[in-house]
């Protein structure tokens, strides 16, 4: 009798028990659906982890498991090049990153690393961390679907090179563009992919730290070997929380916590925190000046005397950079195209609902007001690229009709749904361009010679 007694009071506990986890479970399904407008992230989610883990030097070994391409967003070390202002420290990335990088200090796309038998049509992506998003996130996986569906492309290999990494502005894509050709680089079509950092990041970078605008972003830093002892501590403070993010990602990616609803909504808090401190540390250590101005550091010593005229040399200095890589490409025989990125700081491009908002939208942002009034010096910057001749395509709009959310954070980037928007778009514009090249409705330029290998 007893026995039985204690059984069933086994079973009533343990039955519960299951109906508290699966009432908890539910509860934390309705709060995660609330929280992505009304739709489920596990894609996100598992890409985000994905993103925090690569700190830690991990890279995902099974790219079918989950069915979501992807790399890491962490740009990783990084060291000043005389030519590209700055590329990827191959001394502390080349072993610990699980990407593939060229000599030159670009991380490979996973599948373009693979050696190609005949000619394959090389890809090249310039741009800072949006191009670098695109380019190892969803963006390239379906731009690759997109431009095969073309017969243009049927029995053609498409291989990408990213020419891309955080904080990359003009002139520093004109001047690898440069380089790289000059080391024999070849590519047959450029996406040059850029807008923000040309206006936020250089803005930000003239004002606070007294930095010339076309020097790359911290170039005191970068080769300054000896910064001051709190700058290093700032330095020591990111590092160690980008680890604890990794780490976190690393335990809610194993089984089942990545299944459960409640194990994803706990990530998701602590990551958000982690995030949120990380951003702060960073705004704070980008916005240390330096004790001294030298030109060495920051270059000339330029002063706007207003905000217009600051932001209307940032636009010019943007715009040049783009004709001169349409003239070189030109050349060189390959087909040069220009994308502003889109940018939820600029009025009107982007309905937003309370959780986009509160997750992508920072009304104090040091990036908003230049990007409202930058932003449209770019859009009138690309008309008259057009007009002369440079294949330029304003992206500011391609969400203006979208409710689902699509920005990943405060500043700039793109969710999986957004990436794959921007590639619909990117692609539907190469496509075109290429059938009015064909049809003999575009001039293309320059001649494949300089493609040729030099004679002896």
């Amino acid at each position: 009798m007893r026995l039985g007694i204690a059984l069933k009071r086994t079973v009533s506990w343990l039955v519960l028990a299951a109906l508290s986890v699966a009432l908890l479970e539910i509860s934390s399904l309705a709060a995660l659906f609330a929280l992505n407008g009304n739709h489920l992230a596990w894609g996100d989610y598992a890409n985000a982890r994905l993103d925090r883990m690569a700190w830690l030097g991990r890279y995902r070994e099974d790219p079918e498991s989950t069915g979501i391409e992807g790399s890491a967003l962490a740009v990783g070390p990084i060291v000043a090049h005389p030519y590209m202002g700055f590329v990827h420290d191959l001394d502390n990335v080349k072993q610990s990153w699980g990407l593939e990088f060229t000599e030159h200090g670009w991380a490979i796309p996973p599948g373009s690393e693979l050696r190609h038998e005949g000619s394959p049509f090389v890809i090249g992506i310039f741009g800072g961390s949006v191009a670098w998003h695109f380019t190892f996130h969803e963006g390239r996986a379906r731009l690759l679907a997109r431009l095969q569906e073309s017969p243009l492309f049927e029995d053609r290999d498409i291989i990408f090179k990213s020419v891309s990494t955080g904080g990359v502005k003009q002139p520093q894509q004109l001047s690898s563009f440069n380089y790289l050709l000059t080391e024999g680089e070849e590519y047959d079509l450029v996406i040059n992919l850029d807008g923000f950092n040309e206006i936020g990041v250089a803005h930000r970078q003239h004002r606070v730290n007294k930095a010339a605008p076309s020097y790359p972003r911290s170039w005191a830093q970068l080769i300054d070997r000896t910064p001051d002892i709190v700058t290093s501590a700032k330095n020591g403070e990111v590092f160690f929380l980008k680890t604890e993010r990794g780490r976190l990602a690393k335990v809610f990616s194993a089984a089942p916590l990545r299944w459960s609803p409640t194990g994803n909504l706990i990530w998701l808090a602590l990551d958000r925190f982690l995030g949120s401190r990380i951003s702060s540390v960073e705004v704070e250590l980008n916005g240390r000046q330096p004790e001294t101005w030298t030109f060495r550091g920051q270059g000339p010593d330029q002063e706007y005397s207003e905000e217009q005229v600051l932001l209307r040399h940032l636009a010019d200095t943007w715009f040049r950079s783009s004709v001169q890589m349409n003239a070189v490409a030109a050349a060189y025989g390959i087909d040069y195209h220009h994308f502003l990125q889109p940018n939820q700081y600029l009025p009107g491009s982007k309905p937003m609902g309370s959780t986009e908002l509160a997750q992508a939208f920072d009304r104090d942002s040091v990036y908003r007001e230049p990007v409202e009034l930058g932003y449209p010096m770019l859009v009138d910057g690309i008309r008259e690229l057009r007009s002369r001749g440079v294949d330029a395509h304003d992206l500011t709009q391609i969400f203006a009709g979208t409710q689902a959310q699509v920005y990943a954070d405060n500043c700039c980037h793109l969710n999986a749904h957004g990436n794959e928007i921007m590639a619909d778009a990117i692609a539907e514009r190469i496509l075109q361009r290429i059938d009015r090249r064909d049809s003999g409705a575009v001039d293309t330029g320059g001649p494949w010679a300089l493609r040729a290998p030099l004679p002896g």
